[in-house]
């Protein structure tokens, strides 16, 4: 349904009015439904339609003849020189003009009480409510693997230091990178990976030599490059 379509009052009892029942009588069904569009074409036009006999009967789909006599003779219509209208449709629509005159007149009188409240401080806006704080995620334990591997990165880090060459943050960032590729997600693997650098004194990591079991980076400790050191 458009937008700009508009509720009219449809008489229950219109069937029963002298004027149709003559219509009925003489036109049938076919009359009272082509009496029924035009009373609607009317209240879409402001109650003045062009007393145009063929355009209106092309535009239902019906004869002139039936037009001619549906308009001039139920005394349904009054007319002038080149329009017509329906003094029923015409009070229906006065009614409905004033109707919304009034809402109109309502609703203005209902935002200027309701602008001086906000001048007289009446009206305050609600407080803005905080957002609750996200609470504290807790910290999952960390394994025996995982504290092993901490303390095998923090050697390296130490042997860095040792060495002269300390390792920067976005150092350390980039050799857990390169860990994570060499290792992939075996912590064992990784921490004999470290301990392999410590005992090399090497600032980065490199794969596992392959006879890494006969040297004893298995079970290296993590601070053994200070045995290193001290020789």
């Amino acid at each position: 349904m458009p937008k700009d379509t508009y509720y009219f009052s449809h008489d229950y009892n219109s069937r029963t009015d002298s004027k149709i029942k003559r219509l009925l009588l003489k036109h049938g069904m076919l009359g009272y439904g082509i009496w029924w569009a035009i009373v609607e074409d009317l209240y879409s036009n402001d109650n003045n339609i062009l007393t145009d006999y063929e355009t209106i009967a092309f535009d239902l789909r019906c004869d002139v003849v039936i037009i001619k006599s549906i308009l001039h003779d139920f005394d349904l219509f009054i007319f002038n020189e080149t329009h017509f209208g329906s003094l029923s449709v015409g009070n229906r629509i006065d009614i409905m003009h004033e109707k919304s005159k009034q809402a109109s007149i309502s609703a203005n009188i209902r935002w200027e009480k309701e602008r001086d409240k906000k001048k007289r401080g009446e009206l305050k806006k609600p407080p803005k409510q905080k957002p609750e704080p996200n609470p504290p995620t807790e910290e999952k334990p960390l394994s025996a693997e995982q504290k092993d591997f901490q303390t095998a990165f923090s050697g390296w880090i130490e042997m860095r230091k040792q060495i002269k060459k300390p390792a920067t943050e976005r150092a350390q960032e980039l050799a857990k990178s390169e860990l994570r590729k060499l290792a992939g997600k075996d912590i064992s693997l990784a921490i004999q990976i470290i301990n392999q650098s410590v005992v090399c004194c090497w600032t980065s990591f490199y794969p596992l030599k392959e006879n890494n079991n006969n040297n004893g980076y298995n079970n290296a400790p993590a601070k053994i490059y200070k045995d290193l050191t001290n020789n």
